[in-house]
């Protein structure tokens, strides 16, 4: 079996060779970072859709994302107001004002900045028909939250738990005082 020639070469040889290509990579590469001009980048947008005729209007977006400084956004026939973007541009924030009368249906955002655009998914869905959804408040909705031994104590056969015996003492604050559910009725 052969080795291949750069085996046999000396050290300090192999080590200027193996400089030289990481050389010639750096220069075919090209750099990434801050001074690389990246088109922007869209991984998440809350919330991805609203309701139309919502009495939230506009509704604010949070879009999350890479290099989304000085970003515009392009929102027919929905109404954009102006993008506010972190220092570091990965996030930005807009206001979208669904007009009235607005079809539900998919309505795909498009995100511009010096370095390129990008689409943001968002759709506007039916409001939720209110007809047997919206009871209002009932004797079902009420819960009460009593303390039944601060009541009065109508069952002394409870007074003595097997867990903690000794500990009824109407006097002192934190013993039992005996209060029970048949003392609330």
């Amino acid at each position: 079996m052969m080795r291949p020639s750069y085996m046999t070469l000396p050290a300090p040889t192999l080590c200027r060779m193996m400089r030289s290509v990481a050389a010639a990579i750096l220069l075919v590469v090209p750099p990434t970072g801050a001074s690389a001009q990246a088109a922007p980048a869209i991984s998440k947008v809350e919330p991805p859709t609203w309701w139309a005729g919502h009495s939230i209007n506009p509704v604010r977006l949070l879009v999350r994302g890479t290099a989304l400084t000085g970003a515009a956004l392009d929102c027919a026939p929905l109404v954009c107001g102006e993008a506010r973007v972190n220092a570091s541009g990965t996030y930005a924030f807009v206001d979208v004002t669904i007009p009235t009368g607005t079809a539900a249906g998919r309505y795909p955002l498009r995100l511009r900045t010096p370095t390129g655009t990008a689409p943001i998914e968002f759709s506007v869905i039916d409001t939720l028909a209110r007809a047997g959804r919206f009871t209002g408040f009932g004797a079902d909705d009420v819960f009460y939250l009593l303390m039944p031994d601060r009541f009065a104590n109508a069952d002394t056969t409870n007074d003595n738990p097997t867990r903690s015996p000794g500990m009824l003492d109407r006097t002192k604050g934190r013993y039992y005082h005996g209060g029970d559910i048949a003392g609330i009725r």
